[in-house]
């Protein structure tokens, strides 16, 4: 008999897949709103750093747009990839972030270690204001860099 290996599953894991399941329950559905951050965050008892976290989650993926002053609506096309799961591609994310934060630790060049620290600092920035597009350009230069 096969025993199932137990998943540790990050907080903000859990809250987009508490998400997922709420959008395809159809308790949000497809071009509404979702409640704002603060109620939503709120109504789910968790954190609002965690609730933007699962929330980029989501829109990398697909099931939601946030739109910077306007919030969150819910996309009315089923992501692209549904045959992955939120923790495989958070996994797969792992996997290259790990590799990378390596390359960066091995150059052992200051420089390069500065320039990937203040990135790290404004991507955390973006997410706390919900900026998206910031991050995403601030992402592709942190793994370039």
């Amino acid at each position: 008999m096969l025993i199932p290996e137990i998943k540790q599953e990050r907080l903000y894991q859990k809250i987009a897949n508490l998400i997922i399941k709420l959008i395809n329950d159809n308790v949000f559905p497809p071009g509404s709103f979702l409640p704002p951050e603060r109620e939503l965050a709120k109504q789910l008892g968790v954190s609002r750093s965690s609730l933007r976290e699962a929330l980029i989650v989501l829109e990398i993926s697909g099931w939601i747009i946030i739109q910077s002053g306007n919030g969150v609506i819910v996309s009315d096309k089923k992501p692209p990839h549904v045959d992955y799961t939120i923790e495989e591609i958070l996994y797969t994310r792992d996997l290259v972030d790990s590799h990378c934060a390596r390359l960066a630790a091995l150059a052992n060049n200051e420089t390069i270690i500065n320039k990937i620290e203040a990135l790290y600092l404004r991507m955390e920035n973006a997410i706390n204001e919900n900026n998206v597009a910031e991050f995403y350009t601030l992402d592709k230069q942190f793994h370039l860099a």
